[in-house]
């Protein structure tokens, strides 16, 4: 109980916020996980869960690099070589829709078209 109560005193509201939208972000990968699992799963509803994990993923980075900078660790402005590329996330995604898709031949530039959409309606809304 002593050791709780210590964090507690030093917890800031950014550290709060990265634990908010870290449980935020489990709880979309579950999410995702759950509508994959089902046999005939649907576009609609997996190119939503897909944006709603996107969303998250940049509330999340968003939180970290606030507590990095709390911590006087990052730059004012985030500078993050470690994250991948547009092209890069557009083929992390593409992929994963064709994994939950059933790894269906043919659906290559399909799967690459949903995952750019995704992408542009996620930073629509980030902006």
């Amino acid at each position: 109980m002593g050791h709780s109560r210590s964090l507690n005193r030093t917890e800031t509201p950014a550290r709060r916020n990265y634990r908010r939208t870290f449980d935020i972000v489990r709880d979309r990968v579950r999410l995702l996980q759950s509508i994959g699992s089902c046999a005939a799963s649907d576009h609609l509803a997996l190119d939503a869960a897909v944006l709603e994990l996107e969303r998250a993923w940049t509330e999340h980075r968003e939180a970290r690099d606030a507590v990095l900078r709390e911590m006087g660790r990052a730059p004012a402005m985030p500078v993050r070589p470690e994250e991948p590329t547009t092209e890069d996330r557009v083929r992390n995604l593409a992929e994963l829709l064709w994994e939950f898709e059933g790894r269906q031949d043919g659906s290559a530039l399909d799967d690459w078209y949903r995952a750019e959409n995704i992408l542009r309606r996620s930073s629509m809304i980030a902006v």
